[in-house]
């Protein structure tokens, strides 16, 4: 059955799964493109990225999503909060929110967003992982990292750090071109001990059912990368957590049941809105003494 609607997805360190279906890397500290209306100008989405690697592996996660549609803004923030031109609000599971010509609403563990006079839907899971639905009525209308809709056999990105980094919104003027590491594990005994983790958790009897919807390769690569390359809260085994919850959303949006994925996994539902709940606090906590939008960005959330 053909759908009338195409996924991208931005998730974990600097992952970018494409409307096309094709994946890349770009990780990234700066702002950059989603997705915009490049031919009629109706709409624009950009993420911002904070650091979350080492001082010798930088990697970056998202940490905000800025919409603007016509006149219409709004920002989206790590921790399920809204910024509503300097008013912050959080949304707790069932919130609802109409503002200007947004709807947004959070689900127990999404959020989402819609536009009165827009055909896509974005979705948060409040930490990593970035889902834009798109209508296939864009075609040919779409640019940034997410590429257009409607494409067949969507090309791979060839050269990754080219192409992250034409899509920068560099609103200080202090981004830099991103350098794309190809191992971000230090040992092969740390890269085994990921490798195995990845695997067990990835083809467990809950997320192997979706195998055959949703290629796995794309994300135990990912799951390796995070794994031994994330720093941000990795006694959380974060790394690892939010690559297993981008698999498990795209099998959800793909229609398939896996409740019961967190078990025997790290990864409990109560722990990522404990993070969440953290970032939120810590970003908010820097705002209140000074720090600037660029330092947190720098210096993570």
């Amino acid at each position: 059955m053909k759908r009338d609607y195409e996924e991208c997805s931005q998730y974990g360190a600097g992952h970018f799964h494409q409307f096309s279906g094709s994946s890349f890397t770009y990780p990234g500290v700066c702002h950059y493109v989603l997705a915009m209306d490049c031919y009629y100008g109706s709409f624009y989405i950009y993420t911002g990225t904070s650091e979350c690697g080492t001082e010798q592996t930088p990697l970056a996660y998202a940490s905000s999503v800025t919409v603007f549609v016509g006149r219409d803004a709004v920002v989206l923030l790590r921790g399920f909060d809204v910024n509503e031109f300097g008013v912050m609000k959080h949304l707790h599971p069932g919130d609802e929110l109409a503002y200007q010509n947004f709807q947004i609403s959070r689900k127990m563990d999404v959020m989402q967003l819609t536009h009165r006079d827009t055909n896509f839907t974005l979705s948060w899971d409040g930490l990593t992982v970035i889902s834009l639905t798109m209508a296939k009525s864009y075609k040919g209308q779409l640019c940034g990292l997410c590429g257009d809709v409607g494409v067949e056999n969507g090309n791979a990105v060839e050269d990754a750090q080219s192409h992250g980094a034409s899509y920068e919104v560099d609103r200080y003027d202090r981004c830099n071109v991103a350098d794309i590491p190809d191992n971000t594990c230090s040992s092969q005994q740390q890269y085994t001990e990921a490798q195995s983790l990845c695997y067990s958790s990835l083809h467990s009897h809950t997320l192997s059912k979706c195998h055959r919807v949703v290629p796995v390769e794309e994300y135990m690569n990912s799951c390796i990368f995070d794994s031994c390359g994330v720093e941000w809260l990795s006694y959380y085994s974060t790394g690892l957590c939010n690559v297993l919850n981008a698999y498990a959303l795209a099998c959800q949006d793909n229609g398939i049941q896996i409740e019961g994925w967190r078990d025997g996994t790290p990864c409990s539902r109560q722990l990522m809105h404990k993070i969440a709940y953290m970032s939120k606090k810590k970003r908010r906590r820097k705002r209140s003494v000074g720090y600037s939008e660029y330092d947190i960005m720098m210096g993570g959330d």
